[in-house]
């Protein structure tokens, strides 16, 4: 059969095929420009498909490294935002520590400046809201040998009144409260008044001052030292606007207070020594 096979191969017609093969695929490539344009026409339409096919793989591929980016994006930006509100945060804390140091420093400066007075520094531990009280506690009380009726200083002036002394704690009335006067004087003039608080932290009101009386805008008030309450000469507040009132015979004198009214974390209870004026810077 192998035999057979040979000789169909080896016989002359086979061999004359093979020739008008050979010649047909040279006529062929030779007229190739014919068949160009079905070529690329066919090209294009393979590249159309295969582009078609890939399309879906491309757009998930695509979305992918955009969601990816995206997320990493996101997650990066809640990071630094989370570094910023913590740099915020330690930044106050900071700031809220200075603060409270140079006050303290304010403190101890006139604790040395004030011989003459037998002062107990206080911390101011909470706010008392109450409608038409100024009042706070520190954390002094009669342990630390402050009593009732007591004052109470800031480092820049007159705060308030203890009003009410526990064993560990006391209740201070500031002197914007209504119910609490200070007896002062006018540093310039040497004009003695009574003034009171009108329930606000901001403003004060010289009572009962006459219309002919020596008081300026920006005079400075200060402790008179009478009734041996607060110490003569300290600081009580300055001097803001004056309006006769309807009897034309006295005048409404605002005051703003020296003190730093609910902005102190460390105050300054009077417990003895003499009234003598303290000394200055």
């Amino acid at each position: 059969m192998a035999t057979d096979a040979r000789k169909r191969f080896s016989t002359p017609t086979t061999f004359v095929l093979l020739i008008f093969l050979s010649i047909a695929l040279v006529i062929t490539d030779l007229s190739g420009q014919f068949l160009g344009v079905p070529r690329q026409l066919t090209t294009w339409v393979t590249n159309g498909l295969y582009s078609g096919i890939n399309a879906p793989g491309r757009w998930l591929t695509y979305s992918s490294f955009y969601l990816q980016d995206r997320a990493q994006l996101l997650e990066s930006q809640r990071a630094r935002e989370r570094e910023y509100q913590d740099a915020v945060v330690k930044n106050r804390r900071f700031d809220a520590l200075a603060r409270e140091n140079s006050e303290l420093r304010q403190v101890l400066a006139l604790v040395q400046r004030s011989p003459d007075l037998e002062l107990v520094t206080a911390e101011l531990t909470a706010t008392v809201f109450e409608p038409g009280r100024n009042e706070i506690l520190i954390n002094r009380g009669k342990s630390h040998g402050v009593l009732d009726g007591m004052a109470v200083l800031d480092a820049t002036g007159i705060y308030g009144q203890v009003v009410e002394s526990l064993a560990f704690t006391s209740r201070v009335i500031l002197i914007t409260d209504r119910r609490l006067a200070v007896p002062v004087v006018v540093q310039r003039s040497g004009t003695h008044a009574l003034i009171t608080g009108i329930g606000n932290s901001s403003e004060l009101v010289l009572e009962h001052a006459e219309i002919t009386a020596d008081i300026e805008n920006g005079d400075l008030l200060v402790a008179s030292g009478l009734g041996g309450v607060y110490p003569h000469g300290y600081p009580v507040g300055v001097v803001m606007s004056m309006e006769p009132d309807a009897s034309g015979v006295e005048m409404r004198v605002m005051v703003e207070p020296l003190a730093s009214m609910h902005r102190r974390t460390w105050l300054l209870v009077v417990v003895g020594g003499t009234t003598s004026e303290v000394a200055e810077e």
